[in-house]
């Protein structure tokens, strides 16, 4: 440990400072090969060991295809009285065949839970990830028509985050809202903690932005996918042509996740021909005037400036309740850093600035959503609803700073909104980093 890291830990520990508190999707094995399928099958959660996840739920959308088969909640999990891990996983494996291959593969201190455990109730029960027609996966805290009372979710007439329903009924990428379109269930106005998504025989995905959505997904459908990143922003590392033939840079999906068909199990080893994840820096080069993706025989370019290929996944694997590391070119899945608000892999003067414009947030502040109902060249049909300010890398952020200081609020207890004891440990966390930056020499 260097002298920057001995600071750093030291301020930390003064003002009373857990651990960088964040929660995202980290892995999921949605169709194993193979007879046991659903006896691999399971969804992985990375974050604070010991943060609460009571109020939150997993949920799997399918967004139908273009044969007709209509969208569709496929399984939905409530988390309630469950933490995270000591070691920052949690694993809610498929136990509806029996046996699960999954709890025996997870590392000491890994919280595992099952479907049928944590199954939101409806009329249906728990059963198997489906393997074809889009796929969205959702970590969502609030949820219209839902509460908790007493440590418990309490479901009111009208709830509609449960399986088997249909989110979409006009099929048009939006969950519903009463009234839009006229039938609709009341969907909207869940508060997204982390979303991901990818298309499959023309189906609809769901996440909030575009950028969660894996933008290829050419010649195979994702058996699994495995997190190397987390990113506040576009890193604008790789290229890919849209679908409109456009040269442009990849998604911040495509730069975080690896996806793909996998070998077989009990390996779990990727497919490299067959899975695809973030950009390799040291690629190969092309000069845009043809598709490596999809055009055979097209050559890299010396003098070219654009990457397409991915980092080398031989030998990578998945690694349920275990962090995202390994192949033979030793991939490191990301670690939070405390202290980073703009996930940029690094506490510094920037998150500073953050903090500070984000005193007395708390992550139950709404705001009022303006939607143009999928047609925005068509006003007439806009609406407005109340929906929740911080989603997404915003939530992920307020989550963190309010977790700088752990003994702001009454009683000594964690402020439910960030402070100025949060601000002042992020300074002196700042300050360490940066005498211990002076002290190695670096200015």
């Amino acid at each position: 440990m260097n002298i920057r890291t001995l600071a750093a830990a030291a301020a930390l520990t003064a003002f009373g400072f857990a651990a960088s508190a964040q929660v995202v999707l980290n892995e999921v094995f949605e169709n194993p090969p193979g007879s046991t399928d659903p006896s691999w099958e399971y969804v992985e959660l990375y974050g604070r060991p010991g943060m609460s996840l009571t109020g939150y739920a997993i949920v799997l959308v399918k967004g139908g295809n273009e044969f007709g088969a209509p969208s569709e909640i496929d399984e939905a999990f409530q988390l309630d009285g469950l933490t995270i891990g000591a070691n920052g996983l949690l694993v809610i494996h498929n136990n509806t065949a029996g046996a699960s291959f999954i709890p025996a593969r997870c590392a000491p201190g890994t919280t595992v839970v099952t479907f049928t455990a944590r199954h939101i109730p409806t009329t249906d029960t728990a059963g198997n990830l489906a393997n074809d027609d889009s796929s969205t996966y959702i970590l969502m805290r609030k949820r219209p028509l839902h509460s908790i009372v007493g440590g418990v979710s309490v479901y009111a007439p009208g709830y509609a985050w449960r399986k088997d329903i249909d989110p979409d009924i006009d099929w048009n990428s939006r969950v519903d809202l009463p009234g839009h379109p006229v039938g609709g269930l009341t969907l909207e106005g869940y508060q997204m903690v982390d979303d991901v998504s990818w298309s499959h025989q023309g189906g609809k995905e769901y996440t909030r932005s575009t950028q969660n959505e894996i933008s290829t997904t050419v010649g195979f459908n994702p058996d699994a996918l495995s997190r190397l990143q987390y990113y506040g922003t576009n890193p604008r590392r790789g290229h890919r042509f849209n679908n409109d033939g456009v040269l442009t840079f990849t998604r911040i999906a495509d730069e975080e996740w690896v996806y793909g068909d996998i070998l077989s199990v009990p390996g779990i080893q990727y497919d490299p021909a067959r899975s695809d994840g973030p950009t390799d820096p040291n690629g190969p080069r092309y000069d845009g005037s043809c598709n490596p993706d999809t055009t055979p025989g097209c050559a890299p370019n010396p003098s070219g400036v654009y990457l397409f290929k991915p980092i080398n996944l031989t030998g990578f694997a998945m690694t349920p309740g275990n962090f995202n590391d390994g192949g033979v070119a030793g991939i490191t899945q990301f670690r939070f850093v405390p202290g980073d608000f703009n996930f940029d892999g690094v506490a510094d003067i920037e998150d500073h600035f953050l903090i500070h414009a984000r005193l007395g947030a708390t992550l139950d502040d709404t705001i009022l959503v303006e939607d143009n109902n999928n047609t925005p060249l068509d006003p007439s049909d806009d609406f407005t609803y109340t929906g929740w300010k911080w989603q997404g890398r915003d939530f992920n952020g307020i989550l963190a700073m309010m977790e700088m200081s752990t003994n702001d609020g009454p009683g000594g207890t964690n402020a439910p909104a960030v402070t100025a004891a949060d601000i002042e440990a992020h300074m002196k966390l700042i300050r360490a980093g940066e005498l211990g930056d002076m002290t190695n020499g670096r200015r």
